[in-house]
């Protein structure tokens, strides 16, 4: 009676049964169609046979075991289900099993939740209680949505284990903002069954949607415990980890942090940090000084051993005054006894070791001991030989019985060069609020007579930019009212009060808003900063052809100081002050030359100067800036928030399906074949094998077998087989590398893909693709290298590229400085090129000259002919003549003045490039090469989204992320592919305004996408991948710049050790090098005794600036350098082989100065922004600083090296064979990073120079007392 009522309550609800013979009939019949078509016995599940009136995501279905394997299993030949879902009886094949089904949407898979239990032979029909048979149907659950509290237990790679409830899911499904571990409080947002039977009327947990912490904080707290595996415990409650740490920073017991945390039970401690910053700050120097090896101890050991005692009086000052280097000086000390008893001298020692002391004592001698009675006096004859350029102070102990007394001994050491720098004690600060009021108070009032521009704006374009003027608001809150001085925290608050989008993290709501503002706060800056080379009362000389231009003399113009380039806009006003109805002339720049520039102005100016004064301001184009507006405003139209927000990976079936050319195993250390014949036949399914050894067993006889007496043959064993040999002819060909791998990195390698497979092949079940196979064995395409040097890591981010399985996610080329991530890059492009022929590639970079770089690698390929590429460039590129001669033919602007009707349309063939060319003849190459700004003339040319269908961007680090939305416009997200390639950790995009860097703008797309899920790290998800999805990142690993010493200190620091060098130190051009310095260079403390290829060279200098300049310089470190510029001259080296890198720009003249007074060739000098990307065989870094109270500044400003962990790491990854660091120690090792940097020199005995810090030398002060 209870089964008529189910049954007929089913049928009025819509979930009618079928006859059990009709149930029978249709499963034979499926069998048979499915053996017809060569598809799996049962391929058709009742599921999916089961139609509704409503969305069915929920079922209870009857169905069969097809295959199973190690972990997994195949329901019916298309439904993945997971063994540990199962239950406890051992399943085989054939077994009719019931199960819990769900599917997120109604056109999506369904994935198997649960095995209930596993029927009999008779598992058509079963018997309730009163002998009525019971007919096994699919029945529709009902399914609401819980927000569920719970903990992770367990991390099984990418999978998490959560209780209660014993939940699982994968963090490759869901959306999350952020890595979880083990013992993590965290909410889920899921699927669940309703199950009335329960008081919450939840069942079970079909799906997982989201996971996100319980509770966060954002505190500020200091380090009280640290050990050497990398773990340690913030304000003795919070758990931290390196991991957590920003690269560069190594933890000490003191540092204050701040650190995001999250609820957590880590041990006894309830909080875990996921971030984890240094903070830098003079009011906490006591508590930074103690976490430098419990520094606070050794002051107050230091503080009592300067002290007198029983009655022994030492004289106080030491000072050997000025010395020149080489000089030498000698000085006593009295050491007198004013007690009443005698007192016993056992003997002196200097605080540091011989090699490094620039004093010694002549008397008296090492050994001699001394009764000095009350009332005597002693003298200690001490000498001094100048060696080390700057200040040094090193620590004299006098042992006596039972105590001990410490003096400091002191030297100015200079060079006679240091008085040809000609210091000056004048310090000028630039008044910004100054700039800020003019700029108000001259906004433009009076009539303005248009000027000539380099280019006639043509009457009609396709589309328009917007003008995007900057707000009269925002322009008020950054200069404020006339007269009205405020601090830069004053300014930030009156910014985040007009413009409220500024205060909340970057989201899809303020997306647009926000980056419209943070462009408007650079444009405003860079208006003042303009204002400040703005020229009064100079005057005009006729210049040109004909006198056509008026010629202007531009002070500081060399140094870019101001940086003016073509089609700039120059005012010029009269001197004197009149009303608002006086005459202003506008005029545009025609040429750019070192000194001067050459201007056009209305004819009317021209042909009326007569040798007049003028007031003169400089106004950059605004064309930049507005690309950047419009790409901001179709973001989110064209790219959607999936792309700029990506909270989880969708896997889609390859783009391409490899079949890599087969390569055999060589004696130089390449994986050989027979590993990966045992490895692919590992992997097939053996009929024999039992379940229990992870096999699949022997399959029941199906029905139709039995029914007809027809063999099927169960082709999803052939389709798991085939998907196994087509990964293992990628993996073979992947291993394989030019470069000679040793046994244990083929065997590292080997297992990384036998672990890739074996977690891949389950998740392409689950989703479906598997079923892809018999159609993607028709698309294979063969991979044939154009560069045959790639290594391994660089040919597997190439075929990521390829199959691009989580498009439109973009896919990441992280690539540390010398691992050939360009020459990556183009082999990407050149394999889509010939693999993909209907594809069109736009490549894009932040710079003229990677975009120069890149173009250049892509023709010495040899695989390009004129028509295949263009290099798009700005006007201002081809009139100054800067392009290469390589490029030149390839090279052009847009015409939009002859933009016809149709983009696409074709031209006639043959039709060369011009200097101006029509979107007709540009959209007919298949790779367009520019910078993301000269990629906007596209934009107004009529270029339409989907026009491209990958776009790389090279150096993508480098750009805001404004800049690089310009390009990604172009690409369609349903079918294009985005490719970014870059170094997170080097630096980021220049940015002017310190209000909009600090707010965001600094921040690289790569940079943001890297820091939040699922591009984050994830060690136990990837742990063959250095911790990456390599469906969305490569990491390349094999440096090929610098030697192992050098390469040690930034691949600790910034790369979690990932990078493996391949320069050699002792055989090669480098070893030679170093080998030609040794005598010249410390002796370095390790076993092999060569000279060291990092040095630190510590000097005590002084900070000074001139008149009329900002910047500042050190005169003790220009000599210096120029000591060692001299010294690698001498050992053979040429200007192309060194190169000076120092933050400021005064220093940077200083040295050229002196260089050129003493006629020694000048090597590149520069910033290290001007140094990014390239590199050199010996590099000298100039640190500049050594005034402590100048440091707020530098931090504040984001100038020099000092608490900028980006701009150090570009700085000690740029030298090749050795790299000689200029700077103050006692300074620097206040800085976090800084403070690893001289810790690893002086370790590896390669300080030398002034004295050290009592916390850094390689002597302690218990060996001194």
């Amino acid at each position: 009676m209870i089964s008529l009522l189910k049954k007929a309550g089913s049928y009025i609800f819509g979930f009618g049964r079928y006859e059990p013979k009709d149930e029978t009939a249709i499963d034979i019949d499926c069998i048979i169609a499915n053996i017809e078509t060569d598809e799996s016995v049962g391929a058709t599940s009742e599921i999916t046979s089961l139609k509704t009136d409503g969305v069915n995501i929920c079922q209870h279905c009857v169905g069969t075991i097809t295959s199973l394997y190690t972990d997994y299993g195949i329901i019916d030949g298309t439904l993945y289900f997971d063994l540990r879902d199962a239950p406890a009886e051992m399943l085989r094949e054939g077994h009719r099993v019931s199960y819990l089904a769900f599917r997120r949407k109604e056109n999506e898979e369904w994935r198997v939740r649960k095995i209930f239990c596993i029927h009999d032979e008779n598992w058509e029909k079963y018997y309730e209680d009163d002998d009525t048979v019971k007919v096994l149907e699919p029945q529709c659950k009902d399914v609401m949505k819980r927000n569920i509290v719970c903990q992770v237990i367990q991390r099984e790679g990418r999978e998490v284990i959560l209780m209660p409830g014993n939940i699982r899911c994968s963090l490759d499904e869901v959306i999350a903002e952020f890595i979880p571990l083990e013992g993590d409080w965290v909410v889920i947002k899921a699927d669940v069954e309703v199950n009335e039977d329960m008081c919450d009327s939840g069942g079970d947990v079909l799906d997982v949607e989201e996971i996100s912490p319980l509770r966060s904080r954002i505190l500020t707290g200091c380090i009280t415990h640290w050990n050497q595996n990398g773990e340690g415990v913030i304000d003795h409650n919070v758990y931290f980890s390196q991991d957590s740490c920003e690269p560069g920073y190594v933890p000490h017991l003191g540092d204050n942090v701040e650190i995001k945390a999250i609820e957590s039970e880590q041990g006894k401690h309830m909080w875990r940090a996921l971030t984890t910053v240094p903070e830098f700050s003079h009011s906490t120097r006591t508590k930074a000084d103690q976490g430098f090896h419990d520094s606070a101890q050794n002051y107050d050991k230091l503080e009592i051993l300067l002290e007198e005692k029983k009655g022994i009086v030492v004289t106080k000052c030491l000072n050997f005054g000025v010395l020149n280097v080489g000089e030498e000086r000698e000085l006593t000390a009295e050491v007198t006894n004013n007690g009443i008893y005698s007192q016993f001298f056992v003997r002196g020692k200097f605080h540091s070791r011989h090699s490094e002391s620039q004093f010694i004592l002549h008397h008296p001698r090492d050994g001699e001991s001394y009764e000095i009675y009350p009332g005597q006096t002693v003298n200690f004859h001490f000498g001094c030989k100048g060696r080390f350029i700057g200040n040094s102070s090193e620590l004299f102990v006098f042992t006596f019985k039972g105590f001990k007394i410490g003096r400091n001994l002191q030297v100015d050491v200079r060079h006679p060069l240091h008085t040809s720098i000609a210091p000056s004690h004048y310090e000028r600060r630039f008044n910004h609020y100054d700039a800020q009021q003019k700029a108000y108070q001259t906004k433009n009032t009076g009539m303005l007579i248009s000027g000539v521009r380099p280019i006639k704006p043509p009457a009609f374009v396709p589309v328009r930019l917007g003008s995007f003027p900057i707000p009269d608001r925002l322009r008020q809150a950054v200069i404020g009212n006339c007269g009205q001085k405020r601090s830069t925290e004053d300014v930030k608050v009156a910014v985040e009060n007009v413009v409220p989008c500024l205060i909340s993290d970057l989201n899809v709501s303020n997306y647009t808003d926000r980056f419209h503002m943070l462009l408007y706060l650079e444009e405003i800056h860079a208006v003042l900063n303009m204002q400040n080379y703005d020229l009064e009362r100079v005057c005009f000389r006729i210049a040109g052809p004909g006198g056509e231009f008026l010629a202007l003399e531009v002070p500081g113009l060399a140094e870019r100081r101001p940086s003016l380039l073509l089609g700039d806009r120059v005012i010029a006003s009269s001197p004197v002050a009149q009303d608002n109805t006086d005459f202003q002339f506008e005029g545009f720049i025609h040429k750019v030359f070192s000194s001067e520039v050459w201007i056009k102005f209305s004819s009317i100016f021209h042909s009326s100067y007569n040798g007049s004064e003028y007031n003169v301001s400089f106004h950059f184009s605004r064309t930049p800036m507005r690309r950047c507006h419009a790409a901001v405003n179709m973001a989110l139209t064209h790219l959607g928030p999936q792309m700029l927000f990506p909270t989880a990976v969708k896997v889609q079936p390859p783009q391409l399906h490899l079949e890599e050319e087969s390569l055999t195993c060589t004696s130089g250390g390449h994986v050989s074949s027979e590993d990966m014949k045992h490895y692919a036949t590992s992997n097939k399914c053996s009929p024999e094998s039992s379940p229990s050894e992870g096999w699949k067993s022997t399959p029941r006889v199906p029905v139709v077998q039995r029914l007809f007496g027809k063999h099927s043959n169960n082709k999803d064993c052939q389709i798991h087989s085939c998907f196994s040999e087509t990964s293992v002819k990628y993996n073979t060909s992947a291993l394989h590398t030019n470069f000679k791998m040793s046994k244990k990195e083929q065997s590292r390698d080997l297992k990384q893909y036998v672990k890739y497979e074996e977690t891949t092949k389950p998740q392409l079940l689950k989703t479906g693709i598997v079923k892809e196979t018999k159609i993607l064995n028709q698309q294979k395409k063969k991979v044939k290298w154009f560069n045959n040097q790639l290594n391994f890591y660089q040919k597997e981010a190439v075929c990521n590229i390829l199959k691009g399985e989580a498009r439109p996610l973009p896919y990441i080329i992280f690539g540390p400085p010398g691992t050939g991530k360009t020459i990556t890059l183009v082999e990407a492009v050149l394999q889509i090129l010939n693999l993909l022929p209907d594809s069109r590639l736009l490549v894009a970079t932040p710079s003229n000259s990677s975009a120069d770089l890149i173009a250049e690698r892509l023709l010495d390929s040899g695989h390009l002919i004129p028509g295949d590429l263009v290099r798009l460039v700005g006007y201002h590129c081809i009139e100054e003549g800067k392009l290469p001669e390589k490029l030149v033919p390839y090279c052009t602007t847009g015409d939009i003045r002859s933009m016809g009707d149709d983009a696409n349309k074709p031209v006639i063939l043959g039709e060369p490039l011009k200097t101006s060319s029509n979107a007709q003849t540009l959209g007919r190459h298949r790779i367009t090469v520019g910078t993301c700004i000269a990629l906007g003339q596209l934009y107004k040319m009529g270029f339409t989204r989907g026009h491209f269908t990958h776009v790389f961007v090279d150096e993508a680090g480098q750009a805001t992320e404004p800049e690089i939305l310009v390009p990604l416009d172009f690409i369609h997200t349903s079918s294009g592919q985005v490719v970014l390639a870059g170094d997170p950790l080097q630096l980021g995009p220049v940015i002017l305004s310190p209000l909009a860097s600090s707010m965001g703008l600094a921040e690289s797309f790569l940079s943001r996408l890297l820091q939040h899920f699922p591009y984050q790290r994830d060690a136990q998800g990837f742990p063959h991948n250095g911790g990456y999805n390599p469906r969305l990142i490569t990491r390349l690993s094999l440096n090929y710049r610098s030697v192992p010493e050098i390469l040690h200190l930034p691949n600790s620091l910034f790369y979690d050790s990932y990078l493996q060098p391949q320069v050699s130190q002792t055989t090669g051009p480098e070893a030679d090098l170093l080998a030609s310095l040794a005598s010249k260079l410390p002796e370095q403390s390790k076993e092999d005794g060569g000279p060291p290829a990092l040095v630190f060279h510590g000097i005590r200098g002084e900070n000074y600036q001139e008149k009329e300049s900002p910047s500042w310089y050190n005169p003790q470190e220009v000599v210096q350098a120029v000591s060692y510029l001299n010294m690698l001259y001498g050992a053979g080296l040429t200007p192309d082989d060194v190169g000076i890198i120092t933050p400021y720009k005064k220093q940077v003249q200083k040295i050229c100065a002196l260089l050129k007074e003493l006629q020694v060739p000048i090597p590149k000098i520069g910033s290290v922004e001007e140094f990014q990307g390239q590199e050199r065989k010996v590099i000298i870094m100039s640190a500049v600083r050594s005034n402590p109270t100048l440091l707020t500044t530098d931090i504040h400003h984001s100038l020099g090296f000092v608490s900028s962990p980006k701009r150090l790491n570009v700085a000690l990854t740029r030298a090749r064979a050795l790299l000689i660091i200029l700077g103050n120690p006692h300074l620097l090792s206040q800085d976090p990073y800084w403070r690893s940097v001289l810790s690893y020199c002086i370790e590896r005995g390669g300080y030398t120079g002034c004295d050290l810090p009592i916390d850094c030398s390689s002597i302690t002060l218990d060996d001194s007392i």
